[in-house]
């Protein structure tokens, strides 16, 4: 019966056995991008809104943002239990973190920068073609993946009809897809050391920005 924002300063000042104190807050800043490259360094772990996991917007990410608290108290503890907080001792972390969510919304996240690139008119002409609906989209969006229906996939032939009159955007649409199963062959091959990194962050930002 209590709220939350009430109870919980008492909670996290006496209940959790780590000292800190807030070195910087902000408000009124809603990330949503792709995910953080390196979400680990000597001392640290990038969790939450500050690493790109969710959607303030609406809530959506609350239940990967979990997920990667617990992913990330785990491989805390067991670094605190070696007392080493370097960022090789950390980086597990961000490699699971990577190879799960990483891969599962690179797709997503690619088509949306494409998409943003349309005009108004544009994103009008890809919407009629009824390729991809509400449905479609939350199963990018949840699972990662795109999976067109059955009936969907009888309906193709009109819509590569119906999409002659814009061959260009339709092409735009399928590289971007092709890229974004790229990208998400690079997140499950995210580097074991964070030496490798330089390589990986050139070749994902290539895709993402074209």
């Amino acid at each position: 019966g209590e709220d939350p924002r009430d109870i919980h300063p008492e909670f996290a000042e006496h209940a959790l056995p780590v000292q800190g104190k807030t070195v910087f807050k902000t408000y009124q800043r809603v990330p949503v991008r792709h995910p953080l490259h390196k979400l680990a360094g000597n001392g640290v772990m990038i969790i939450g809104d500050a690493a790109y996991q969710g959607k303030p917007l609406n809530g959506e990410g609350l239940s990967v943002m979990l997920e990667s608290a617990e992913m990330a108290a785990d491989i805390a503890g067991r670094a605190l239990s070696r007392d080493d907080l370097s960022e090789k001792s950390l980086w597990p972390y961000s490699r699971k973190w990577h190879r799960n969510f990483g891969a599962r919304f690179s797709m997503f996240h690619r088509l949306r920068y494409e998409a943003l690139q349309f005009t108004k008119e544009e994103q009008d002409f890809m919407m009629g073609l009824g390729l991809y609906g509400p449905k479609e989209m939350s199963t990018v969006m949840l699972e990662g993946r795109i999976e067109i229906s059955p009936s969907r996939m009888l309906n193709l032939v009109g819509v590569a009809i119906k999409g002659r009159s814009r061959p260009d955007l339709l092409k735009r649409l399928a590289v971007a897809s092709m890229e974004g199963m790229k990208l998400k062959k690079l997140y499950e091959q995210y580097p074991d050391d964070p030496a490798e990194m330089r390589q990986w962050i050139s070749s994902v930002e290539a895709l993402y920005h074209r």
